[in-house]
């Protein structure tokens, strides 16, 4: 349950710049709304394992929008421990609106939220982190990084 600072040989950045690739690659592909772009985001936090059996469940992210609603993608790359290197487990693309005061207008689109956390299954116990990048697709401000500094836990 506890997250802890990754100490073991890794590529940090690894599968973290395919995520920043992806996003940037959509944001550019995404044609303008007439809706402004995002003025700020709150990345994802707190991961935790075991919150939920065989689940990571870490706190979404919250946008402000500069005018009217901001969609917004949420990319989640999951990583897990293999013994020597941190290795892609799964990738997961989450999707909601924002308003100009941070509210989240249409909830995530997966069942996967509830009591105010992204609940991610995992099917294998084991030491897991999860990258992720956030951004608009009316441009703007991005976010991206591992959620709790790139600390992991452990799933039983």
């Amino acid at each position: 349950m506890n997250t802890t600072s990754v100490k073991p040989a890794q590529r940090l950045f690894g599968g973290f710049a395919i995520i920043l690739a992806a996003i940037a690659a959509l944001l550019v592909t995404v044609q303008a709304q007439p809706a402004s772009a995002a003025s700020s985001i709150a990345g994802p936090s707190n991961l935790v394992c075991e919150r939920y059996n065989d689940k990571l469940s870490v706190s979404a992210p919250r946008v402000w929008a500069s005018y009217r609603t901001e969609q917004v993608l949420w990319i989640a790359q999951v990583e897990r421990w293999n013994g020597y290197a941190w290795v892609n487990y799964s990738k997961h693309n989450f999707y909601a609106s924002f308003n100009i005061y941070g509210q989240n207008v249409t909830g995530w689109s997966t069942g996967w939220y509830a009591n105010s956390t992204m609940n991610i299954p995992v099917y294998r116990a084991g030491y897991y982190r999860v990258a992720s990048a956030v951004g608009g697709t009316q441009g703007g401000v991005t976010w991206g990084g591992y959620v709790s500094g790139g600390g992991y836990c452990r799933v039983y």
